[in-house]
Formats: structure tokens, C-alpha cells, sequence
């Protein structure tokens, strides 16, 4: 799989698991959850891109589930 695909497929994962961990932990619903994972997954897509390093702890959308955010690092 060429190192774009890789990449373009790992966000995709990452977006799914973000949209599930907003509906399911956090008890958003399931439009609402989509919506807010197509944002974070935008930025992280963006910073990510730029050469950033990302900690989701950064979003302050998921920070205060019992740490997960911060032991979630790309």
C-alpha cells in the first residue's frame, strides 16, 4: 500500500474510533458524534500534514475522559 493510501487509511480509522468514543463514552448522539470527529479529524489530518506532532489532549472535546486523550498521541 503506497505511503499515501497508509496514511489517508490510518486517519480514517482514527476518525471512526474518534466517532465512537464520542457517541459510546461520552454520550453524544450519533450526528452529533460524526460531526465533531469530522472536525477533529480535519485538524489533526491538517497538523499532522504540516509535520506537527499531535496529542488529542490538546482538544479539550475528550480531555476530561479519565485520561484517555492524553495517552493518545500521533
Amino acid at each position: 500500500m503506497p505511503e499515501n493510501t497508509m496514511f489517508e487509511h490510518e486517519l480514517e480509522q482514527m476518525r471512526i474510533a474518534l466517532a465512537e468514543i464520542l457517541l459510546e463514552e461520552i454520550g453524544l448522539n450519533g450526528r452529533d458524534a460524526l460531526e465533531l470527529a469530522d472536525r477533529l479529524y480535519g485538524e489533526v489530518a491538517t497538523s499532522l500534514e504540516q509535520g506537527d506532532r499531535v496529542d488529542l489532549a490538546d482538544y479539550g472535546y475528550i480531555s476530561h475522559r479519565g485520561g484517555f486523550a492524553s495517552s493518545v498521541r500521533y
